[in-house]
């Protein structure tokens, strides 16, 4: 914009937000001397100064912002005369909508607007999600209601047939007394002799019928004691009783069967009164129940500990029943105490088949006030504690026995003493897992899909050996490397491994090579028995088999890997190996360890050589040898017997080059697989793995426990 000023004049211009580029054009009016003019202009309130113009006659300014300017020039002639008033020009910028007042009011009131909406809007969701919300609650709240109801009806039908359940095992096992009654009666007849005399062999059939009769008349007792609990019937006679003394005499009747199986049983207790009011006929059921437990699922040569002492909380006194048995899986243990239930573990004497033996004792101290409590590790053992209550507040004024009274005593130690030595006894007695007890701890494999013919081979190799049973290839290997047979019978055609798969797989296992395999097959051929022969089957036996000949056979095969102990009668461990006696104290203790080890490696071979053998060796009293060496060697005769052959075996592993089974036999094993077991569990490896990394043999000192 151009303005040119002359003389005084003020006009007031408006301008739009847009022109904010001025440009100031002015002249002064002196025409004699136009070049000695001189110019100066300021811009108010933008300049603060006045500025010379200089020979330009224009003032230029940019980008001004809105408001009120007025722009002013004043000029003076070559002598120095100025102008009496200066010109100036009056403007104003106006400012954008944006920047307006009005525009501020109306801005704030929309936000404001805004805000007031916005929560009126956040209000109203909140109350329709809370309104949503709370019948979401009231809906869920009805189902779980209904659920909860539904359950109840589901818990009170479920108790109606628990009831029910008990009400008919209670029923049968009346029933079953009369019938029961004149099976035992006629029994006990004829083993009284009241109709002749009878042949051996039909007397031991005799007595087995008796036993197992009386075996099925403790479980109707049980039954019956089961269905009197539930029902809140059973009565107890609850005196004062003191635990010590109680606990000891119950103990002696259980130490000749443990000295039969060369088991160390050991009670402690404090040497003061330690009482309890029980039941006592209900006390001697649940040590007879424990202690039943410990023995059947314990080897021999083991250990059966019991200890009594006050709990640290005073209230109670702890029983603890220790062994060194086969020990409970961890995902077992929380139904140990249930009725009737089995594991799928088929490993012998598992302590799984808890029957109803376990549930009885636990809902027996439960009774009385008391807890049960159980740990165990599989192959070292088991503890069950008993805490039993002090007092008897916690005791029901009926469940007192009547002042005077004589205390009721049971027969329940005598049938369980009973029945534990028949199991032990009676090679054709039926053993805990409903199968004949073998005579030879000897474990073989029996591999066959076809169901009923494995249960014919069991049948008939079950009384001689222990057996194992797989329905195919895949399972028989992996069962193999497992359980460690002492020698395989297998079919060849199976589904997923045939038999001549599964003898290569075993060959090629160097953990498995030594097992010796029979082969089963209804193939006639030559060329048939050739392929198995030549994927190193031992034998092969061709269907319809006899038995007897199968017996004969696998017999043969076992026997002569026996035959090679003969191998290792002059065998001698090491002179680098340590000495027993030298962990003797004096002189004579040092004679004494000398004599036992030689005593034992004489009889290293002999696979029935124990701690009586070594008793009568040493001529000494099987307690008096027991005494001996816990005193010098804090060690049980059987497992200084078991580290010396196990020394031996990985002498020999280590310098001779045998195969696993020849160095179990030789070493006076009746199973390869409680070799392997045993070895590594002192050594921390199997045998194969001992002599192919070249291990150093541990010290004498290493103490190996005994199940």
């Amino acid at each position: 914009m151009e303005l040119p000023l002359h003389g005084n004049q003020t006009p007031e211009v408006t301008l739009r937000h847009n022109q904010r580029d001025l440009t100031f054009d002015f002249v002064p009016l002196h025409f004699s001397d136009p070049r000695g003019n001189r110019c100066f202009y300021r811009l108010d309130p933008f300049d603060s100064t006045w500025r010379e113009a200089g020979t330009e006659r224009r003032a230029t300014y940019t980008n001004l912002e809105p408001g009120a300017y007025s722009f002013h020039v004043k000029a003076s002639t070559g002598q120095g005369i100025w102008n009496e008033s200066d010109a100036n020009f009056g403007f104003t910028i106006e400012p954008p909508f944006w920047r307006t007042l009005a525009f501020y009011i109306s801005s704030f009131l929309w936000v404001i607007t805004g805000l007031g909406t916005f929560y009126r809007w956040r209000v109203w969701s909140l109350r329709q999600q809370e309104v949503i919300l709370q019948d979401r609650v009231t809906r869920q709240t009805r189902e779980l209601q209904e659920a909860l109801e539904l359950v109840e009806r589901q818990a009170a039908t479920l108790r109606e047939l628990d009831k029910a359940k008990s009400r008919f095992f209670a029923d049968v096992a009346h029933e079953f007394r009369t019938p029961l009654t004149l099976v035992l009666g006629p029994l006990e007849d004829l083993q009284e002799g009241f109709h002749g005399p009878l042949l051996p062999e039909v007397v031991q059939h005799i007595e087995l019928a008796n036993r197992a009769a009386r075996r099925l008349l403790r479980l109707i007792n049980q039954l019956l004691e089961v269905a009197k609990i539930e029902d809140g019937q059973l009565r107890l006679q609850a005196r004062e009783i003191d635990l010590c003394s109680f606990l000891k005499e119950h103990v002696q009747f259980f130490q000749p069967l443990a000295g039969r199986r060369d088991i160390d049983l050991v009670s402690s207790a404090p040497n003061q009164v330690l009482e309890v009011f029980w039941d006592e006929a209900r006390l001697e059921e649940v040590l007879s129940n424990l202690l039943a437990n410990a023995f059947k699922f314990t080897h021999d040569g083991g250990e059966i500990r019991i200890r009594v002492a006050p709990a640290p909380d005073e209230e109670y006194i702890e029983v603890e029943i220790e062994d060194t048995g086969v020990g409970i899986p961890a995902d077992s243990i929380g139904h140990i105490f249930d009725r009737f239930y089995h594991s799928d573990d088929r490993a012998p004497r598992s302590p799984m088949s808890t029957g109803l033996g376990l549930s009885v004792t636990k809902e027996l101290v439960e009774l009385h006030g008391g807890k049960i409590l159980v740990q165990s590790e599989p192959e070292v053992g088991s503890i069950f504690t008993l805490r039993l209550r002090r007092g008897k507040k916690h005791l029901r004024a009926r469940d007192l026995a009547p002042t005077g009274q004589a205390p009721g005593r049971s027969n329940v130690v005598g049938q369980v003493i009973e029945e534990l030595s028949s199991i032990e006894n009676d090679a054709d007695a039926v053993t805990a897992y409903g199968e004949p007890k073998p005579r030879d701890q000897t474990k073989v494999l029996i591999v066959e899909d076809h169901e009923e013919l494995r249960l014919l081979l069991k049948k008939h190799l079950s009384l001689e050996y222990r057996v194992v049973e797989a329905g195919n290839g895949v399972e028989a290997l992996e069962l193999a490397r497992n359980e460690i047979p002492d020698l395989i019978v297998s079919d060849v055609l199976m589904p997923e491994m045939n038999g001549y798969d599964l003898c290569s797989a075993i060959r090629e296992d160097p953990e498995l090579d030594f097992i010796p395999v029979i082969l089963l097959t209804a193939k006639v051929e030559l060329e048939d028995k050739l392929q198995g022969l030549e994927r190193g089957a031992d034998d092969y036996l061709t269907k319809p088999f006899s038995a007897a000949e199968l017996k004969v056979r696998v017999a043969n095969l076992i026997g002569l890997r026996r035959q090679l102990k003969i191998r290792f009668a002059g065998s001698e461990v090491s002179s680098s190996e340590a000495r027993l006696a030298k962990r003797a104290k004096d002189a004579t203790d040092r004679q004494f360890l000398e004599r036992v080890q030689v005593a034992i490696e004489e009889n290293m071979e002999n696979e029935d050589f124990g701690v009586q053998e070594l008793a009568w060796e040493l001529a000494l009293s099987r307690v008096h040898l027991y005494r001996k060496l816990r005193e010098i060697l804090s060690q049980a005769p059987a497992e200084v017997i078991l580290s010396l052959r196990l020394q031996r075996a990985a002498f020999l592993l280590k310098t001779q080059p045998l195969s696993v089974s020849e160095v179990a036999y030789g070493v006076g094993f009746k199973s390869v697989s409680h070799f392997t077991k045993r070895f590594g569990r002192e050594y921390g490896v199997t045998p194969s793995s001992f002599r192919a990394r070249g291990f150093q043999k541990p010290a004498l000192e290493s103490k190996t426990s005994v199940t």
